[in-house]
């Protein structure tokens, strides 16, 4: 939270990429850079360069209930932005199931 990100050239490329967190007022702003470009998008298929930038904004519109808005930002890819949102409620009996990722898993032949 509240930090900065490296130079790009200094992130070793993730799945997950380098996300630094800041609020802006009653909205939490997270920034995304060091993507790995063997791995789409959201599991869309979308291709992305190094430079992409993922931004993410999260707010609490009512109880129980969050709006996530994301700008994907990439001039090596996209001509404009990419926008979307997400909306999120609050599920008391939802549980999250085991994912099980086999990239690199060596019990498995």
């Amino acid at each position: 939270m509240d930090d900065e990100h490296p130079p790009v050239d200094e992130i070793n490329p993730t799945f997950n990429g380098h996300s630094i967190g800041h609020w802006e007022g009653d909205t939490l702003v997270v920034d995304t850079i060091g993507l790995r470009e063997d791995y789409p998008l959201e599991n869309s298929g979308i291709p992305h360069s190094a430079n992409t930038r993922i931004v993410e904004r999260y707010n609490i519109v009512k109880p129980g209930v969050i709006v996530l808005d994301i700008t994907i930002i990439d001039p090596e890819v996209f001509v404009t932005p990419w926008e979307y949102s997400s909306t999120f409620k609050y599920a008391p009996d939802f549980r999250i199931q085991e994912y099980v990722c086999t990239e690199n898993n060596r019990l498995i032949e």
